[in-house]
């Protein structure tokens, strides 16, 4: 089993490869997304804005997302809120 956790450009991206190497997992635009690498399409898209970790967890079966949201446009929130969604990959309970 191979992970590896990148950031790029325009967010981060959680790389997954076994010997499937079935689905890629990332973190983008404000979304989770989870595409299948064989077929090439988007399965999965959720919101998910200011993510800053990807972690697979459970032999890489389910992953935990957090994020902390930028604060609100006016608001000078001197609290760090965070947001941790914990998430299963398809066909995988």
């Amino acid at each position: 089993m191979y992970n590896m956790s990148v950031r790029i450009r325009f967010g981060l991206r959680q790389f997954h490869s076994n010997h499937f190497f079935r689905y890629i997992i990332s973190a983008e635009s404000g979304h989770v997304i989870i595409w299948n690498r064989l077929t090439e399409t988007v399965i999965f898209k959720e919101e998910q804005p200011g993510v800053r970790q990807l972690t697979l967890l459970e032999n890489d079966t389910k992953f935990l997302t957090v994020s902390k949201p930028p604060p609100p446009a006016g608001t000078d929130s001197p609290k760090t809120n965070a947001l941790g969604v914990f998430r299963s990959l398809p066909g995988q309970h």
